[in-house]
C-alpha cells in the first residue's frame, strides 16, 4: 500500500494558529453580541460587526494550510482519495455529533430559535448545498468548506497548478460580473460560485508564494496586508469579500516573518488555535441558552462577556475531551493524520 502523504508532514507554523484563534474569538464575540443584543435592551454594534469578520480570516486560512499540508501531494487518484478522506474525516467527526444535538433540540421544541430559522435535515447531516441550511447556525460555511476540499480533490488529477486555481475564481468573477449567478438559484450554482471562493483561493495563492519566496521577503506581504485592511475600512465596504483578500498577504507575511526569525508562540496560544474548529462548533447554541438564563439582569456587557468565555472554554474542552482523542484514534486506524 501506497504511504499517505501525511507522512511527510509540513513544518508546524505558531502563525496559522494564532491566525485560527484570533479567527475562532472573533466569531464568538460576534455570537456573543448577537445574542446579547437578542436578549438585553442594549446593542453594540460595532463589536458585533466586527467579530464577523472572523470568517473571512478562516477561509483564507484554510486555503493556505491546505495547499501549505497538501501541496506537495502526488498529483494521482490514490491520494485524492486520501486527501478526502482525511478532510471528512476532520470537519464530519467534530461536527456531527453538534449537528445532530442541534437537530434533536428543534425537532423537541420547534420554538426555541427566536428568529424562527428555517433548517434542514439533509444538509444538517451531510453539509450538502441544499435549499434549507444546517440546524448548526455556523455550518453554512462548512458547506463552502467542503465544496473547496472537493474542488481542490480535483487539482490531484493535473500538474498544471497555477492553471488550475486559476480557472474556478476566473469563472465565478466571469459569472458574477455578467450577472449569471442571480439568474440560476440552484443551491449547488450558488455555493460553488459564490465570491466566497476566492477568499480560499488567495489563501491557497499565498501559501504557493510562502514555499517559493525567501523568507527575507516578509515586510514586503505583512505592509501590504496591514496597509489593504486599513483602506478597507477607510473606504465604505459594500462586500466583506474585499477584507478576506486584504489578508492574505498578511497571512503570508506572518508564515515568512515567522520561519525567517524561527519564531515559537506560547502554548496556551497553540492550544486556542488547536480548538479553534472546537469552539466554532459549541459556542453559538451555548451562548443562545446563557444568554437566556442571563436575561432577567438586562446586562449587555454582562451577557456578552459571559457568553465570549463561555464559548472560549466550551470549545476548549469539546477539543480536549473530544475533538482530540477521537481524531487521533480514528487516525491510528486509517493509518493517516488529520491537519
Amino acid at each position: 500500500m501506497m504511504p499517505a502523504p501525511s507522512d511527510r508532514p509540513a513544518a508546524r507554523l505558531d502563525s496559522l494558529q494564532l491566525g485560527r484563534a484570533l479567527a475562532a474569538a472573533a466569531v464568538v464575540a460576534h455570537h456573543a453580541a448577537l445574542a446579547s443584543d437578542a436578549f438585553t435592551s442594549e446593542s453594540w454594534g460595532l463589536l458585533r460587526e466586527l467579530g464577523s469578520y472572523g470568517v473571512d480570516y478562516f477561509f483564507v486560512l484554510s486555503g493556505f494550510i491546505i495547499y501549505y499540508v497538501h501541496g506537495s501531494d502526488p498529483k494521482n487518484a490514490y491520494y485524492a482519495f486520501i486527501f478526502m478522506e482525511k478532510r471528512i474525516i476532520r470537519v464530519y467527526v467534530p461536527y456531527l455529533p453538534i449537528s445532530i444535538a442541534m437537530i434533536i433540540l428543534y425537532i423537541a421544541l420547534p420554538t426555541i430559535s427566536q428568529g424562527g430559522r428555517d433548517w434542514g435535515l439533509v444538509s444538517s447531516l451531510t453539509l450538502l448545498p441544499m435549499d434549507s441550511p444546517p440546524a448548526l447556525n455556523v455550518a453554512w460555511t462548512l458547506v463552502f468548506e467542503m465544496i473547496f476540499y472537493v474542488i481542490f480533490a480535483l487539482s490531484y488529477y493535473t500538474n498544471c497548478f497555477l492553471f488550475a486555481s486559476l480557472v474556478w475564481p476566473a469563472l465565478t468573477l466571469a459569472i458574477n460580473i455578467i450577472g449569471f449567478y442571480s439568474e440560476i438559484t440552484s443551491p449547488l450554482w450558488t455555493h460553488v460560485f459564490n465570491l466566497l471562493i476566492l477568499e480560499f483561493v488567495a489563501g491557497v495563492l499565498m501559501s504557493f508564494l510562502f514555499l517559493r519566496l525567501p523568507t527575507a521577503f516578509w515586510p514586503v506581504p505583512t505592509v501590504a496586508g496591514v496597509i489593504l485592511s486599513a483602506i478597507y475600512f477607510i473606504v465604505p465596504p459594500t462586500h466583506h469579500i474585499p477584507f478576506g483578500l486584504a489578508l492574505a498577504p498578511l497571512v503570508l507575511g506572518l508564515a515568512q516573518m515567522e520561519t525567517h526569525y524561527s519564531l515559537r508562540l506560547p502554548g496556551p496560544i497553540l492550544l486556542l488555535g488547536a480548538a479553534s474548529y472546537a469552539m466554532y462548533l459549541v459556542h453559538s447554541p451555548l451562548q443562545s441558552l446563557l444568554a437566556r438564563v442571563l436575561q432577567p439582569l438586562d446586562s449587555w456587557i454582562l451577557t456578552f462577556t459571559a457568553c465570549s468565555v463561555f464559548g472560549i472554554v466550551a470549545g476548549i474542552a469539546y477539543h480536549l475531551l473530544f475533538e482530540r482523542p477521537m481524531l487521533r484514534r480514528l487516525s491510528r486506524r486509517t493509518g493517516s493524520r488529520s491537519a
